[in-house]
């Protein structure tokens, strides 16, 4: 076919013939019709290009064309992997594919006159989805290629050669700054910090977030690759204005909208977090419940479950009554509380669970449902009632009406007496019927001391392989979902340790850290729990068990993680301490001189048990936002008082990027427990960097490189930490060597001065 502007060459199947094609390129066009790309393949001999179609034993060749001569304004095709194919063909030949001249009238060709770019560029668009509506206009991506639909459409692919859709251009991969992040809030504010939450900015075209900068009243004050971020330093009764910037490759997005936020007066800060794990009464271990929670070293535990054995009746595992709790070695549950009371342990009774029914579903009145939780009120003398509603029941109205009422007359009779809900979540928070039940709860005046979100058993859709991330999300969604109902209380994050129900899905002790470290950095968490201190074991590797926890580990392993919340106040930041831990300005922090800038507030540094947590240097002027901390757990100092050792702890401090002021003379990083493969180290820049790769976390240890250490500046009780380390060391000892033997440099001794394990 030809016409004033060209001739358009249709690629046929033409069994066994060699058609010789006099093309020009700047007016002609070859379609391809339904071809795909593996009906053909291109080449260029002798200064031809040959398009070849080996099933049919035929050839076209572009006489005294060359690849680089074509772009795509001369290929139509209704397959879009044709039209990929010679995309990859006129890059590689280093063609201007794009075009300049869109000459033909094929409707299938792209359409350069939209504005959208030279040749056949088109606007970014979304990728195509069978599940979307699209109406005439709109635009979509499959691969590079963009198709604009003529109608009403769904679940047609553009690829397909569907009618309703058109081609009209190819992908635009220049990278576009990010939208200004949405929905900034303060999920927890004390005296001293606020933890700001912001969705997570979107791009609308090609382009990646990866870092967020936080600004205080105009000026930077740190940045994170996370959605939420802890202020700290702030002061009491102070208002503050705060924005959230997002930036990709192409650059910073607009500020967010201003959040005002005013801290809390003096003395008024969030409290203590806690650790109260449930412990499982049906099983036989619960005889020994003392004994458990004394060698876990614990100061709470919940007792579960209270549940309906009957028309207006409540007893432990749905069986007898409250005052028949009689276990079979003959003990009584009220002993056992008794006994953990009078060793100062603070015990909760959770009614409900994953089976059986809570007293609501099956009372006949509030009073008499009311009159059934005072009695446990009253023979436990406890001051937490804890609701787990799961499972149908939490979609059941006319019941969460009856527990509502029964409720509010129970708590006026008892104003101190604290009430939770343990709901299910997804990593995108509560289901919409644990949002409608607190909603409802707090319509009917019920006060909730906390919601307890149970982070376990997502479903293979929302796990993403890492349970400590997924936790953290679910906690984040929850909280702000908490934010959009007017509920202002805090939450609990309750998992399940180890191999789940959902066996895909398993927590981890390195995830037990990592959630850890994301609690105590958060005001609006108010503890962690677990499901359940039976399986806190490895007595059943390998397996889903109500007595073992499925991996290995040792026994109390997560116990002794999860208290750890509990065993400090404020998690290391205490408000207002200025100084180290012994007294005296910890050298080359926060005084101008090291790491840390000259006006910077060094906040507290607290040891809790094996784990030294960390002691935040928070950067006010405006730099990079990196926390610089040094984690200062043991100082010594001369008779004149100046700083001569400082051991470092290496902590799970989820998403900080941590700079330390590090003399290989005399200081030491201490490892803890934390194993070989929870780390890497390299050396960049001059500088050691330590990646904890599944926390978002780094230490670099400014201006230090390995040949500069020696394994005596390593602590750890992980012998895989230490022998990690030692290989390092060695490696780069052989490194320097052979550099002093090229340079004909005699090595008069070795670099390390031990080559023994601390």
């Amino acid at each position: 076919m030809s016409s004033a502007s060209g001739t358009t060459t249709t690629i046929a199947w033409l069994w066994g013939t060699n058609t010789v094609v006099s093309f020009e390129p700047a007016t002609d066009v070859l379609d391809f019709g339904w071809f795909s790309s593996t009906n053909f393949t291109l080449s260029e001999e002798n200064g031809s290009v040959v398009i070849s179609i080996p099933s049919n034993n035929q050839t076209y060749r572009l006489e005294g064309v060359r690849l680089a001569d074509l772009s795509l304004a001369n290929i139509t095709a209704r397959d879009a992997s044709a039209l990929v194919a010679w995309q990859a063909a006129l890059d590689a030949a280093g063609s201007d594919s794009s075009g300049g001249d869109d000459s033909t009238d094929d409707d299938t060709a792209p359409d350069t006159d939209d504005g959208n770019g030279d040749g056949a560029t088109a606007a970014y668009a979304t990728a195509w989805s069978a599940s979307d509506v699209y109406t005439g206009g709109d635009r979509v991506s499959i691969g590079n290629l963009v198709y604009q639909a003529g109608w009403w459409t769904q679940g047609e692919d553009p690829s397909a050669g569907s009618s309703v859709w058109t081609l009209v251009g190819y992908m635009d991969t220049t990278p576009v700054v990010p939208d200004a992040p949405e929905d900034l809030y303060a999920a927890g504010t004390s005296a001293s910090t606020t933890v700001l939450v912001w969705d997570a900015a979107e791009v609308n075209g090609v382009g990646t977030v990866n870092t967020y900068q936080i600004y205080q009243d105009g000026n930077l004050i740190g940045t994170t690759s996370s959605t939420y971020y802890k202020v700290t330093g702030l002061d009491p009764s102070t208002s503050y204005s705060f924005t959230i910037v997002a930036v990709d490759e192409a650059g910073a997005s607009e500020a967010s909208e201003v959040l005002s936020v005013s801290t809390a007066a003096e003395g008024t800060g969030a409290g203590d977090k806690t650790f109260s794990p449930y412990i499982d009464m049906s099983l036989s271990s619960s005889q020994n419940v003392v004994e458990i929670v004394s060698a876990a070293g614990l100061g709470a535990v919940t007792l579960a479950f209270v549940l309906s054995s009957g028309t207006d009746t409540l007893g432990w595992g749905g069986s007898g009554t409250i005052a028949g709790d009689t276990l079979p070695n003959g003990t009584t549950i009220l002993s056992q509380v008794e006994q953990l009371q009078a060793m100062g342990v603070d015990v909760t009774i959770s009614l409900g669970g994953a089976n059986g029914q809570e007293g609501a579903l099956t009372f006949s009145s509030a009073e008499a449902l009311a009159a059934a939780y005072q009695e446990i009120v009253d023979r436990y003398h406890v001051s937490r009632l804890d609701f787990d509603i799961e499972g149908s029941a939490i979609a059941n109205d006319a019941a969460n009406a009856l527990r509502n009422e029964a409720l509010v007359l129970l708590q006026a009779a008892n104003p101190e007496l604290e009430v939770s809900f343990t709901l299910p979540v997804l990593t995108t928070g509560l289901t919409q019927d644990g949002v409608d039940l607190l909603a409802a709860a707090m319509a009917a005046g019920v006060e909730v001391s906390n919601v307890n979100i149970m982070a376990m058993d997502y479903g293979e859709y929302y796990d993403t392989g890492d349970m400590g991330a997924d936790a953290i999300s679910a906690a984040l969604a929850t909280i702000a979902q908490l934010d959009s109902i007017g509920l202002d209380s805090p939450i609990v994050i309750t998992v399940m340790i180890g191999i789940n129900d959902v066996t895909s899905e398993v927590f981890t002790l390195e995830d037990a850290q990592q959630l850890v470290a994301f609690a105590e950095a958060n005001d609006a968490v108010a503890g962690i729990s677990m499901w359940s201190l039976s399986r806190d074991n490895d007595s059943a590797t390998g397996y889903v068990s109500p007595t073992g926890s499925g991996i290995v580990q040792d026994t109390y392993a997560f116990a002794e993680i999860f208290k750890t919340i509990s065993d400090s106040t404020d998690a290391g930041t205490s408000d207002g301490d200025t100084s180290s831990p012994g007294g005296d300005s910890d050298e080359g922090v926060g005084d101008g001189t090291g790491t840390g800038e000259s006006g910077d507030t060094e906040t507290g540094d607290t040891e809790t048990g094996e784990t030294d947590t960390d002691d935040t240097d928070t950067d006010d002027t405006g730099g990079t936002g990196d926390t610089d901390t040094d984690d200062t757990g043991n100082t010594d100092t001369g008779g004149d008082g100046t700083a001569t050792t400082t051991t470092t702890a290496i902590t799970w401090a989820w998403g900080s990027d941590t700079v330390l002021s590090f003399d290989p003379a005399s200081d030491t990083l201490d490892f803890g427990w934390m194993s070989a493969d929870a780390f890497s180290v390299s050396e960049t820049g001059g500088a050691v960097v330590i990646d904890i790769a599944g926390n978002n976390q780094s230490y670099t240890l400014d201006g230090v490189t390995l040949a500069d250490m020696s394994i005596d500046d390593i602590l750890a009780k992980d012998a895989t930490a230490l022998a990690e380390w030692q290989a390092l060391l060695d490696a780069a000892d052989e490194a320097v060597a052979d550099q002093m033997a090229a340079a004909t440099v005699p090595v008069a001794h070795a670099l390390h001065g031990s080559d023994d394990l601390v």
